[in-house]
């Protein structure tokens, strides 16, 4: 008979650090990409469903947007949501350039400039319990759900440690 308890999540124990998820950043973290979604954006008129500027502008700038994208690769950053931490790596993987504790993390705000709004797209503010900015995380895909993924692993971390230091304290019988 076996002694080994089952784990409550699959691959997952409370003293490991475990990747949760990652994100890129999209073109939109940058000024030629902000500058491009404005431009694409600029004349809402429709022809067959499809907006006028992006006939007009989309194919001659779409060199200007492949650079912008290959740059990102080889020149940016990732973000890496563990269950400790969210680190922020070289986008080639190759070095963690800081990394900040889930536990310091207070609230975190979706902001959005312009010319962002055409990739869906948005920074997250991370934010410290005295207000100050710990990590900002720019041009991310979808910013709403990586809020709340952000979130949810924050809570789980903190109901972990609450647990961990209850059983902690309890006394032999």
């Amino acid at each position: 008979m076996s002694t080994i308890r089952p784990q409550a999540i699959s691959g997952v124990r409370a003293g490991t650090e475990n990747v949760i998820t990652s994100w890129f950043p999209s073109i939109a973290s940058t000024w030629i990409g902000r500058m491009l979604g404005s431009l694409y954006t600029l004349i809402p008129f429709r022809i067959n469903g499809v907006p006028l500027s992006y006939l007009l502008f989309c194919l001659p700038t779409a060199p200007l947007g492949a650079a912008g994208f290959l740059l990102l690769k080889v020149a940016g950053e990732k973000y890496v949501l563990t269950s400790h931490h969210l680190q922020v790596w070289h986008s080639l993987g190759i070095r963690m350039m800081r990394q900040v504790a889930l536990d310091d993390v207070a609230e975190i705000l979706v902001e959005r400039h312009p010319g962002q709004a055409f990739y869906k797209a948005g920074n997250l503010v991370l934010l410290g319990a005295d207000g100050s900015v710990l990590v900002e995380m720019a041009g991310i895909s979808s910013p709403e759900v990586a809020r709340q993924t952000l979130l949810e692993a924050r809570d789980a971390r903190g109901l972990v440690q609450a647990s961990l230091h209850a059983i902690g304290a309890r006394q032999p019988a």
